[in-house]
């Protein structure tokens, strides 16, 4: 998981390639993570003039923390504005208690998608975007002002874990239509 916080964005990719016209569903390497950021992620960025105001947030899974592309994060993001494992600013591990997409955004894709089990790994990813797609852009804007009180309740609780501290904006997740 990565996520972009400044004008409020946050991808999550599947990796495919194509070869002889067919799509692959692949893992996520460190070239294939460099060149997802090489090329889409940071051009993107650069379009919207807004990368020097990003700070860059992601796990510490081993495509992201890779020789390579800690070099190219802080080519364009600098030390200062990465928030990772092999950073000045660690991303604590295991806290899925702290990022949107693990305190709220999951849990509301599993329960939807899975209401009627998906009958192939195409259906699943298409049942994926279309929920993702179909969620507000102010839903998302409560998960990251959520994201915030969370990390003060952690602070105050020194670390500890908080799923005990709701998301309030689960109700707005769940206005939508299920597939």
């Amino acid at each position: 998981m990565v996520c972009f916080y400044g004008y409020l964005y946050h991808w999550t990719v599947f990796f495919e390639e194509i070869t002889a016209n067919v799509i692959h569903t692949c893992s996520v390497t460190e070239q294939r993570y460099r060149d997802m950021l090489r090329d889409f992620v940071i051009p993107r960025l650069q379009q919207r003039r807004c990368l020097q105001d990003f700070i860059f947030i992601q796990d510490g899974a081993l495509p992201h923390i890779n020789r390579r592309v800690k070099h190219l994060l802080r080519q364009h993001f600098t030390d200062a504005r990465v928030i990772s494992g092999h950073f000045p600013t660690a991303w604590p591990p295991r806290s899925p208690d702290i990022t949107p997409s693990d305190f709220c955004l999951w849990g509301f894709l599993k329960d939807n998608i899975y209401r009627k089990r998906p009958a192939s790994l195409p259906d699943l990813k298409n049942r994926i975007r279309r929920h993702v797609l179909d969620i507000a852009a102010d839903s998302f804007r409560s998960a990251v002002e959520n994201m915030v009180l969370r990390i003060e309740h952690i602070v105050e609780h020194k670390g500890g874990h908080v799923e005990q501290f709701k998301c309030y904006f689960f109700i707005l997740f769940n206005t939508h239509k299920a597939y």
